[in-house]
């Protein structure tokens, strides 16, 4: 992975049942990316569903990314969503943020 700028944007998604970490960098965090990440994580793990636990970004909650999941969500139960998001308070909530990450 090779980012040679002085900011760097990672997407990062654990796989709880098999334990497998996948990141991907960007250019820069925006709902554009987000979405694309998305579908990244939806073609590795077709079929099944997605607990994504957000940070506080506000492009999370752009149209673009409301749009995503109203597509690919429709008009399911919440409990039957492919892809389901929820935000978090405070980064020790935030698994990835608080891992003791050394590169």
């Amino acid at each position: 992975m090779t980012n040679e700028r002085d900011r760097q944007t990672y997407y990062g998604a654990l796989n709880y049942q098999s334990k497998e970490f996948i990141v991907r960098d960007y250019k820069q965090g925006n709902s554009q990316n987000t979405v694309l990440f998305l579908k990244f994580l939806r073609k590795l793990n077709p079929g099944s569903r997605l607990l994504i636990i957000w940070d506080g970004a506000s492009y999370h909650k752009y149209k673009e990314m409301k749009e995503y999941l109203r597509e690919v969500n429709q008009d399911l139960d919440p409990f039957k969503r492919p892809v389901h998001c929820g935000a978090t308070q405070g980064r020790f909530t935030r698994p990835l943020e608080s891992a003791p990450w050394k590169f």
